[in-house]
């Protein structure tokens, strides 16, 4: 069954407001530990943010910190690469915008 369009919608307006979850995914990206990002609350939380969106699926629990282990999907990988191009796109723009020169003010400023 195929999701609507409005589902997908929400789903991509709830990943990028949900705290820490694209930190957590770029911390699986890169191969690093996401547990010390913020409290174990938030952490489940934005995993489980991050599952619904299909970026990762869960291996097995830690018990000592209630933290799921997870695992990066091949759909999570392609999902952080989209959004660090987006992001670089954006950065490439911004510096684009801060040195156009304006042409109403004066050289001798």
């Amino acid at each position: 069954m195929a999701i609507d369009l409005y589902e997908r919608i929400c789903r991509a307006l709830d990943l990028v407001s949900t705290p820490m979850a694209l930190e957590v995914l770029d911390k699986l990206v890169n191969n690093l530990p996401y547990g010390h990002l913020a409290d174990s609350a938030t952490i489940r939380h934005a995993i489980e943010c991050l599952r619904s969106v299909g970026a990762v699926q869960a291996r097995a629990h830690l018990s000592s910190i209630g933290v799921p282990a997870i695992a990066l999907t091949p759909h999570g990988r392609r999902l952080f690469w989209r959004l660090a191009s987006i992001q670089e796109a954006a950065g490439r723009q911004a510096m684009i915008d801060s040195t156009v020169i304006n042409p109403f003010r004066s050289t001798a400023d």
